[in-house]
């Protein structure tokens, strides 16, 4: 490989690892607004929900950034832009490649867990929400337009409802 493709692949595993730890660090401020919202600090769950929103731009710049190295280094070995990444790595030096490979692993677990991360924070935002919406059912049924039997039990429609307002 030449000096510029060598280059080329530094700038592209500096990109990875630098993305890599972003969403690392997003993590992290996931797991703390979970956190907070399970404490109910509500002020430091809406601070930390402004800051994801910063490192969401962070890492749209990074990936954008990291997607124009990969660009170039692809030009630069004679691939077309939309190469896989397995079809570029067989194209470098075995020295550059397995820290290539390293980075690009680390960004694809920070990645997954990320999106754990922010599973974990919607499934307890869900069951939160489903349990204090019962909750409230139970204690004021009259304001959630629950339809009871004649028996005094909540029902469901289950066909069509015909409502004659003359009457």
């Amino acid at each position: 490989m030449d000096e510029q493709t060598t280059a080329l692949v530094k700038t592209l595993n500096a990109l990875m690892e630098r993305e890599a730890e972003l969403f690392l660090v997003m993590e992290r401020e996931v797991d703390r607004l979970r956190d907070s919202v399970q404490l109910k600090k509500w002020t430091q769950g809406l601070t930390i929900a402004q800051d994801l929103e910063r490192f969401a731009v962070k890492i749209e710049e990074a990936d954008i950034a990291r997607d124009r190295a990969f660009e170039g280094l692809c030009g630069s070995l004679g691939l077309p832009p939309e190469s896989i990444f397995a079809v570029l790595l067989s194209r470098i030096d075995a020295g550059e490649r397995l820290s290539l490979e390293q980075s690009w692993r680390a960004l694809r677990i920070s990645v997954v867990r990320l999106g754990t991360a922010s599973n974990r924070l919607r499934y307890y935002a869900e069951a939160l929400s489903g349990t204090l919406g019962r909750v409230l059912e139970e204690i004021f049924p009259h304001r959630r337009g629950r339809i009871y039997s004649r028996r005094g039990t909540a029902t469901s429609v289950n066909d069509s409802l015909l409502v004659d307002r003359k009457l």
